[in-house]
C-alpha cells in the first residue's frame, strides 16, 4: 500500500512538473506571437517628404517591406497598443491630404478620412493617439502663406466620425499650431498663434485642455 502511495505521488510530481514546463512553454511562444503584432520604431522606415514603409515578417517567415505611402506623408504615429499607425498623406502646402491607417496585423492601410471629409479647403496637418480608439487632428487650411494652424478635432478611428473639440471665430485671429501632454495632470497644453490684424506676424499663447473635457466631447457627440 504504501508503495502504491509513493508511485502515485511520483506521478503527481511527474504531471504537476510537465504542466509547468507546458506553460512557461505556451508564455514563451504567446509573447514572441504579440512581439511579432507590434510595431517598434526600428521597423518603420520614413523619409521625410519622401516616403514612408514598414519592415515586417511575411508570410514565408522573411523579412518584407511594405511601402505605405510615396506621396509626402507626414511622420507617422505608433497607437499606444503598436498595432497600428496613423499618418497623413500628402501633408504638403496647398494641397489636401488623407488621414490613413496601417494596421500591421492584417497589412491593411485604410484611409480614415479624406479631403471631402474635413472643412473646406481644409486639410489634416498634424495628429496624435488620444488613446487605442481616437485620434486627435488638428485641421486647417490648406492654402496660402497665412495660415500655420487650425482647430483639434478628435477623430473614432473605428468609424471616421468627427467632433470639434477647440476652434475660434476668423475675427480672434488664433489658430493652433501643436500641443504637449503633461500625462502626470492628464491635460494637454496648446501652443495657438495669435495673429496680428494684417495676419503677417504672431505671438505663441498657451492653453490648457483637460483630458476630461476631451471624453465628455466624446461622450456627447460621438
Amino acid at each position: 500500500m504504501a508503495e502504491i502511495k509513493k508511485n502515485r505521488f511520483k506521478i503527481l510530481l511527474i504531471v504537476l512538473f510537465l504542466s509547468l514546463a507546458a506553460g512557461v512553454y505556451l508564455a514563451y511562444v504567446y509573447q514572441d506571437f504579440l512581439a511579432e503584432e507590434l510595431i517598434s520604431e526600428g521597423q518603420i522606415n520614413y523619409q521625410p517628404e519622401e516616403s514612408l514603409s514598414i519592415t515586417r515578417t511575411g508570410e514565408t517567415e522573411e523579412e518584407e517591406t511594405r511601402l505605405l505611402s510615396d506621396n509626402f506623408p507626414s511622420p507617422p504615429r505608433i497607437s499606444p497598443d503598436r498595432s497600428r499607425l496613423a499618418y497623413i498623406a500628402p501633408r504638403q502646402w496647398e494641397e489636401i491630404g488623407s488621414l490613413y491607417l496601417y494596421d500591421y496585423s492584417s497589412n491593411d492601410i485604410i484611409a480614415l478620412l479624406e479631403g471631402q471629409d474635413f472643412g473646406d479647403q481644409h486639410t489634416p496637418k498634424k495628429i496624435w493617439w488620444l488613446d487605442d480608439e481616437y485620434l486627435l487632428v488638428l485641421e486647417g487650411y490648406a492654402y496660402g502663406t497665412v495660415t500655420v494652424g487650425g482647430e483639434l478635432q478628435v477623430v473614432r478611428v473605428s468609424s471616421g466620425e468627427i467632433a470639434e473639440l477647440v476652434g475660434f471665430p476668423e475675427e480672434e485671429r488664433k489658430e493652433i499650431i501643436d500641443l504637449e501632454y503633461l500625462e502626470d495632470e492628464g491635460v494637454y497644453l496648446l501652443d495657438i498663434a495669435h495673429f496680428d490684424e494684417e495676419f503677417l506676424e504672431y505671438e505663441i499663447i498657451r492653453a490648457e485642455l483637460k483630458k476630461d473635457y476631451i471624453y465628455t466631447v466624446i461622450e456627447n457627440e460621438l
